[in-house]
Formats: C-alpha cells, structure tokens, sequence
C-alpha cells in the first residue's frame, strides 16, 4: 500500500512539472532533441600523423630527439588546455636515464601538484 502512495506521489509531481513546463513553453531536458554536431566524429585517429622522432604518452607527455642529440620536452594541447598556466618545480636531472612511467617533472597550477611521467623507455641496453 505504501508503496502504491509514493509511486502515485511521485507520479503526481511529474505530471505537474510536465504542466508548468508546457505552460511556460519550455521542454523537459529529457524531452529535448539531439543536436546533430554531437553524432559527428571529432577525432580521427586514422587520419593523424606523428613524426618518428617524436614520443608521446597517454599523460599528456612528449619527447622529441633534436638534431644535435638533446632532448625536448613537452605536454600536449589537450594537458596545456586543461592546466593552463603551469610552474616547473622539479624536472629530472641532466644525464639521468629513464624509464616509463617515471617522473621526467613536476608542475603546479594552482595549489595543485601534477607529475609528468616518461613516455619512453630507455633503448641504449
């Protein structure tokens, strides 16, 4: 029997929400169309390109071997985006080798702390 009263009660409330909502002209969220541009594919992995000289790691990461043998490093759009501005506060020492998966530097945006992890792994042994 209760729970006849609250499927009853909350179907009431619905229906009375469905009626100020028509009468206000609006629709229920629920009830709103999909918007075409969200059926549509935004990334392609199929089409992208990465150099061979160029690393990348799912944390956002990048390595690139320059021209006279030193090392650049990076994070991508989508980690520059989400951060925004970012302060090194470790990096890796100089001449240190890594591994993956191991913090090549740390930064702070904010009062938050994020470390960037290797994305390669050492291929000179």
């Amino acid at each position: 029997m209760v729970a006849i009263f609250v499927l009853t009660v909350f179907l009431f409330f619905i229906s009375v929400d469905l009626i100020v909502l028509k009468i206000q002209g609006k629709n229920h969220p629920a009830f709103e169309p999909s918007f075409p541009q969200y059926d549509l594919s935004i990334f392609n992995g199929n089409n992208l390109t990465i150099p061979s000289n160029i690393f990348i790691s799912k944390g956002h990461t990048w390595l690139k071997k320059n021209k006279d043998g030193l090392i650049s490093i990076g994070i991508d759009a989508f980690g520059t985006m989400a951060l925004g501005t970012l302060s090194i506060l470790k990096c890796a020492e100089i001449g240190k080798e890594l591994k993956r998966g191991e913090m090549i530097f740390e930064g702070a945006y904010g009062n938050k702390v994020v470390k960037f992890l290797s994305p390669v792994i050492n291929q000179n042994k």
